[in-house]
C-alpha cells in the first residue's frame, strides 16, 4: 500500500471473538500470525510470560492484558498502539486513553481499539476508498499522516465531547516526537510544522 494518500482511511476489524479477542485482533494486524491458531498464540505468550517472571520477579506487578501485550510486541517485533475506548453515556462523552508496549525497540506497529465496555479488542487497519480489498494492517512507526488519519477516524466513530488520556509514556512519545519532526530538533516559537 505504501503512501497515505487522501482516499486512505481507518477501519475496526469485525471481531467476534469475545473470549480471545486479543489473540483474534492480533492475528488479524500481525500477517505472521494470520495461520496460528489462537490457542497455539496464547500458550507461547504465556511461555514467555513465565518465562520474564522466573527471571524478573517484579514482572508479575503487571495485569495480565499488560502482560500478554508486551509479550505480544516482544514475539512479533511490532510497537503495539492500544486506543482504549470508555463511553460515559450519562455525561454524554467518551474517553480514550492511550497505551504504546515497546515503543523504544521496533521500526514497525500496529494499531489495536479496546472497548472497555465490551472488555474487547479489536484490530485497527488502512484501506484505500477506491479498492476496499486493498488493506494495511503493519505501519511504520512515529509517521504523522498516519496519526492524523487515525485521529480522523477517532472522531468520526466517537463524536461526542470526547476527552483524549495520554499515559506518561504516550506524552514522553509525543514530546520526543515532535523534537525529532523541527528542523534541528528544538521546538520553535510561531512555528507551525505539518
Amino acid at each position: 500500500m505504501g503512501q497515505i494518500s487522501d482516499t486512505d482511511e481507518f477501519h475496526r476489524e469485525n471481531n467476534n471473538d469475545r473470549k480471545q479477542s486479543l489473540y483474534t485482533a492480533f492475528g488479524f494486524a500481525d500477517d505472521t500470525m494470520k495461520t496460528i491458531d489462537n490457542k497455539k498464540i496464547q500458550k507461547m505468550v504465556m511461555d514467555r510470560i513465565d518465562l520474564r517472571e522466573k527471571n524478573n520477579p517484579k514482572a508479575k506487578e503487571f495485569n495480565n492484558d499488560e502482560k500478554e501485550l508486551d509479550a505480544l510486541a516482544t514475539m512479533s517485533r511490532l510497537v503495539i498502539y492500544i486506543k482504549s475506548i470508555n463511553k460515559n453515556i450519562q455525561e454524554n462523552k467518551t474517553i480514550i486513553k492511550s497505551q504504546i508496549y515497546k515503543q523504544d525497540v521496533y521500526k514497525e506497529c500496529i494499531y489495536m481499539l479496546y472497548d472497555e465496555d465490551r472488555e474487547q479488542y479489536f484490530a485497527l487497519y488502512i484501506s484505500n476508498k477506491e479498492n476496499v480489498n486493498e488493506i494495511q494492517t503493519i505501519f511504520p512507526t512515529n509517521t504523522l499522516a498516519i496519526s492524523n488519519l487515525l485521529e480522523k477516524y477517532l472522531q468520526k466513530e466517537y463524536p461526542s465531547k470526547t476527552k483524549l488520556i495520554f499515559s506518561f509514556k504516550m506524552l514522553k512519545y509525543l514530546f520526543f516526537y515532535y523534537l525529532k519532526i523541527t528542523s534541528n530538533g528544538f521546538p520553535h516559537r510561531n512555528k507551525i510544522v505539518k
